[in-house]
This record gives C-alpha cells, sequence and structure tokens, in this order.
C-alpha cells in the first residue's frame, strides 16, 4: 500500500512538473541593444543569479558588506545570489558530503532556509552560464525580487550566518521561505525571472527548463 502511494504521488509529481516546464511565461527572450548586464549560471542542479556588485540601480555591499566575509577584493566587480535549504547549504559543501538525512529535510519542509552570495569576477557565458541584457526597468525588478528574499533583523539589515561560508568570498545570510519539493533553488530563480518580465517556465523545480528559454 505505502509503494503504491509512493509510486502515485512520485508520478503525479513528474506529470506537475513536466507540465510546468513546458509552458512559457512570457514573450521569447530578446536581448536589448542596451541595457543591463546579468547572468544565471548553473552545474547542473543548482543555479545562481549574478548581479553586477555595484550600479546607480544598487550597490550590493549595503546588503551583504564586506565585513561579512573573511577576505575583501574590490576587483571582484560581480555577485552571486543562490537560495535554498540552509541545513543543505552549510552542511553539503561538495554532492560528496550529501547525506540522506539533509536532502530528506530539505525536500519535505523541515528546514530553514539561506542565500548563499559569492563576490567574483565577470562570469564567461557557455551552456551552464547565459549573460542576459535587460531594462532597467526588469533590472530594478530582479534587484528588489532578490533583496525581498533576505531576512532581516530588527534594524532591517540582512542577517549572516556567520563563519560559515566556503572560501573566502562567499557568505550565507537567514532568508524567508521554506524550501520543498515544489519550491527548489531553481524555483525561486524561476520566480525571480517571471517578477522581472523575463521569459520563465509556469513551474519548474529543474534547472534545465529555465536555460531552454535561453537557448
Amino acid at each position: 500500500m505505502f509503494l503504491e502511494l509512493f509510486w502515485s504521488l512520485l508520478t503525479l509529481y513528474i506529470f506537475i512538473a513536466l507540465f510546468g516546464m513546458v509552458f512559457q511565461i512570457g514573450d521569447d527572450y530578446v536581448a536589448k541593444k542596451k541595457g543591463r548586464i546579468v547572468y544565471i549560471r548553473t552545474d547542473g542542479i543548482h543555479t545562481d543569479f549574478i548581479v553586477p556588485v555595484h550600479s546607480d540601480i544598487q550597490n550590493w555591499n549595503e546588503i551583504v558588506p564586506w565585513k561579512d566575509l573573511r577576505g575583501t577584493d574590490s576587483s571582484f566587480k560581480f555577485v552571486a545570489f543562490g537560495w535554498g535549504d540552509q541545513g543543505f547549504f552549510l552542511n553539503t559543501p561538495e554532492w560528496s558530503d550529501l547525506k540522506f538525512s539533509t536532502a530528506f529535510d530539505a525536500l519535505f519542509y523541515r528546514g530553514k532556509t539561506a542565500i548563499h552570495v559569492v563576490f567574483q569576477s565577470e562570469p564567461t557565458p557557455g551552456k551552464l552560464c547565459k549573460r542576459l541584457i535587460i531594462s532597467d526597468k526588469q533590472y530594478i525588478k530582479l534587484v528588489n525580487y532578490i533583496e525581498d528574499s533576505f531576512d532581516v533583523d530588527e534594524s532591517g539589515s540582512t542577517i549572516c550566518i556567520k563563519d560559515r561560508g566556503y572560501w573566502d568570498y562567499d557568505a550565507f545570510y537567514e532568508s524567508k521561505g521554506k524550501y520543498s519539493l515544489f519550491l527548489t533553488c531553481n524555483s525561486w530563480i524561476n520566480g525571480g525571472l517571471k517578477k522581472s518580465d523575463l521569459p520563465a517556465c509556469l513551474w519548474t523545480p529543474l534547472s534545465y527548463a529555465i536555460f531552454d528559454k535561453y537557448e
């Protein structure tokens, strides 16, 4: 009985995912001749937004200050943002570190979430990294979406999870929302694209369906 229920639910989940991934929200992507440069990058499983650290629209150092990092390198002109399950982020620096209990807690709505912030140089476009040129209006919407995903303290400041970065130029922050089978890191990216009036899936838990919209 349990196995039948499991396979029925799994089949339903796959059907919903396929249905959501097929349908596109918004018109096909056409790069602006002039505009704001942003990137979406995936490792095949997890996806990040990558945006300029400084612009006349947003100075991300005011949201994620250098003091939260072990290192300081002003030559890094871009910053990556990825949302996900906090336990997964903090306890799985490499995929080889993944434990069943960590994955179970993440998929079944049992843990807190976090935003992983990484300062870096400008990425190189490729199959797993798409360079987008968008309007000011679209970029403002994307900035607001990312910023609104951070949890904040009583003073309105972001809440850094101290000393849990992987490297010298990254950090983790408390975030809003709960990770689950229906709200994954890729769903968060997809939601940001929709909020920014950019091509996106109706819904997707996977990265490849997002990247298909930008081929």
